[in-house]
């Protein structure tokens, strides 16, 4: 083991200079703490003590199957079905168990009135099953069943026109793109993390409950989250 890092919270390196020599004059490699360096270089150091990537031309690990994806999955006429409480918790539900049954790995995600984004990633064993589909198929019978018991009326605004189904609460074809570097990973986090404060559903982010910008901010230990930069770098 090369050494031990406290405060772990992995940023974009630029100290990589100074680390090597820190690690150069430093025999023994042991456990590295706050008052020794700071956040920063802690940070950094992590980066350096990532096994070497066997393919430098693509910064997704090779170790793993599949890329990091974000995925967009909009409501019927983006209509607010998730703007109650209850809808929010099922897609929340959802996500757990995917997580827990080691299926996918969740980044992060946001919730709002009539749309979610997510960035997540199939785990090695699931790579060839549809996961997104599955997901938003058993959300979707969720929804619908606390809507026959709680809000029956509202049912008639996501009539179905196909006839294999009575009802359809998600748009066809969610967007879905493969992040291929951890910039373009970074662009999505913060597009998403935004996004109610965009939306004026909040004047920070950080007041927004269902979405992970608190994780990322060091005020949750949402055990639903890999920090992306575990997987990627």
């Amino acid at each position: 083991m090369v050494g031990v890092i406290t405060n772990q919270q992995p940023i974009i390196p630029n100290e990589k200079q100074y680390l090597l020599s820190w690690l150069a004059i430093t025999p023994n490699h042991g456990q590295i703490t706050t008052s020794e360096l700071t956040v920063k270089a802690q940070q950094t150091l992590w980066l350096l003590l990532l096994p070497t990537n066997p393919n430098p031309t693509n910064p997704i690990s090779n170790l793993m199957k599949g890329n990091i994806e974000f995925f967009t999955a909009t409501c019927l006429n983006w209509q607010n079905l998730l703007e109650a409480e209850t809808h929010k918790k099922i897609v929340l539900a959802s996500l757990k168990f995917l997580v827990e049954e080691n299926r996918i790995w969740l980044y992060a995600y946001v919730i709002m009135p009539n749309h979610i984004h997510l960035l997540w990633r199939k785990q090695d064993l699931w790579i060839e099953n549809s996961i997104a589909q599955n997901f938003l198929k058993y959300t979707a019978q969720q929804i619908k069943f606390n809507l026959l018991a709680n809000n029956p009326q509202e049912l008639v605004k996501y009539k179905s026109s196909q006839a294999d189904r009575q009802y359809h609460f998600w748009e066809r074809r969610p967007h879905q793109a493969t992040m291929n570097n951890r910039n373009i990973v970074e662009q999505k986090l913060n597009y998403i993390h935004q996004n109610p404060v965009k939306k004026g559903l909040c004047l920070s982010n950080l007041d927004y409950p269902y979405s992970s910008a608190n994780f990322y901010e060091g005020r949750g230990n949402d055990m639903l989250l890999t920090h992306y930069m575990d997987h990627i770098w």
